[in-house]
């Protein structure tokens, strides 16, 4: 399945919310391999965030945390979006919505997980 950093990055906290969940055992295997694989997409996203936050800040505060320069945030939001555009193959079979049983579950995270659920 091809899906961008940026529809990756919406559904996490949805999946996240979802394997606290009493689930059955298949769908508690199929998210356990999403998560897998989108955890691994999602660290070399941040480590490509976190880059571009260093090439486009000042230098540390007292604390240790940087910021982009204001005259920089344009830049930065520009190179930011491409990154989120940015098409990543996964290697997963979707959630079926049956599978769901009886859990509750948000339409916002409905929404985020859109990509990941067929019907």
């Amino acid at each position: 399945m091809k899906i961008t950093l940026r529809k990756i990055l919406a559904a996490k906290d949805a999946l996240q919310r979802l394997i606290d969940k009493e689930i059955n055992i298949k769908l508690a295997f199929k998210l356990a391999k999403i998560i897998k694989e989108i955890n691994g997409e999602f660290s070399l996203f941040e480590e490509r965030r976190v880059s571009l936050i260093k090439k486009y800040s000042d230098k540390p505060d007292k604390d240790g945390s940087v910021k982009v320069k204001p005259e920089n945030i344009q830049a930065f939001a520009k190179e930011l979006n491409e990154l989120e555009e940015i098409e990543v193959d996964l290697n997963f079979k979707s959630m079926k919505l049956d599978e769901f049983g009886n859990i509750e579950i948000t339409t916002k995270d409905l929404i985020a997980l859109e990509d990941f659920i067929k019907e």
